[in-house]
């Protein structure tokens, strides 16, 4: 299983391009899984993507997106940092931005195999590389995703 990070999905609903290739692979439910967590969707709603939200919501009601509850909300930064701590302490110090930390937080709880993100400049990090390897999780940017699954 593969998490995606809200910017994936944001860009996955516009024509075109890796993003869209996962999103619509999502709802075919092909063999990769790929999912959400409901901080994806909680992002969404905070940052007044309303349509968005509607289509995700749908997509998960009809069972073809998975999403995972994982109840941390995005800007609850204290409930980020503890549910960052509670899943690995380490993962506060690898990544600063609270957001970003839950999404590499959820991968470990879960098991991801990977996470797909956009996000390049509190992820794409020497350390965290690291961290993940050794946790098994891989970082791909959306292209990257798509060469190697779809």
């Amino acid at each position: 299983m593969f998490l995606v990070d809200t910017c994936v999905v944001i860009r996955g609903f516009k024509e075109g391009g890796a993003s869209h290739k996962i999103w619509k692979s999502m709802e075919a439910q092909d063999e990769t899984f790929v999912a959400l967590t409901d901080f994806n969707l909680h992002e969404l709603e905070r940052h007044g993507h309303h349509k968005l939200v509607k289509k995700v919501h749908a997509a998960v009601k009809s069972g073809a997106v998975p999403m995972f509850e994982i109840g941390v909300s995005p800007g609850d930064w204290a409930g980020e940092k503890q549910y960052e701590r509670l899943v690995d302490p380490e993962i506060v110090h690898l990544v600063e931005d609270p957001s970003d930390a839950v999404l590499i937080a959820a991968a470990e709880q879960l098991k991801a195999e990977g996470v797909i993100t956009l996000d390049r400049h509190h992820l794409y990090t020497g350390k965290l590389w690291s961290y993940l390897e050794h946790k098994g999780i891989g970082l791909y940017k959306p292209h990257e995703f798509a060469e190697k699954y779809l």
